[in-house]
């Protein structure tokens, strides 16, 4: 009768292991992936009559401007030749709107946005590669802070390369190796109204 029980658990044991076998679910394969770590956004306060210096690129995308249609349920808008990205989260926005990104000419890395003083009710992610900057350099100074700033509509940087700021905004720079060194690989800006962005430091 022992002997009869250990037959039968045994075969019960190999039923369970041939179902889940056959399950729908699909088995691990391996250690879930892990998150990059978040990024750690410069703080500085929140309006500044300062003068900061605009960047330029190394080589001048042509001009262009991208529209697309954002809805409550977020998106994402990209220029590939300025090797810019911009994110709405989920409930960015309540309604559909038609959001139009510009390069801005003039040689810096500067950018319109439409529709001009709408504001968001989440913030919104500007990624902005730096491969075509100035700033992408075996030399970088590290110490040099990088950052998006709002600028006026009509405001371009003088000889000098200064420009008036009227707000600078939490930044996060991404470095990557290249060839054993440290390259500024991208910025990202937290912006939460439309207006003119750029890229500068200070």
């Amino acid at each position: 009768m022992d002997r009869f029980k250990v037959f039968r658990t045994l075969a019960l044991v190999a039923a369970a292991v041939g179902l889940a076998g056959c399950s729908d679910q699909p088995l691990p394969t391996g250690p879930a992936s892990v998150a990059d770590p978040p990024l750690q956004f410069s703080r500085f306060s929140a309006w500044d009559d300062g003068r900061q210096t605009a960047i330029e690129w190394q080589d001048a995308p042509r001009s262009v401007s991208v529209t697309r249609v954002i809805g409550a349920g977020g998106g994402t808008l990209s220029i590939p030749s300025a090797d810019f990205t911009i994110t709405f989260p989920a409930g960015a926005v309540a309604v559909p709107v038609s959001i139009t990104v510009s390069t801005v000419n003039g040689g810096y890395v500067a950018y319109d946005m439409l529709p001009r003083g709408i504001t968001f009710a989440a913030t919104v992610l500007v990624k902005q590669g730096l491969h075509n900057t100035e700033v992408y350099d075996d030399d970088f100074n590290r110490t040099l802070v990088l950052h998006g700033v709002y600028i006026g509509s009509d405001v371009m940087p003088g000889i000098d390369r200064k420009v008036p700021v009227t707000e600078i905004l939490p930044s996060a720079i991404v470095f990557t190796r290249v060839r054993g060194k440290l390259m500024p690989d991208y910025l990202v800006w937290q912006i939460n109204h439309f207006s003119r962005y750029m890229l500068a430091s200070g």
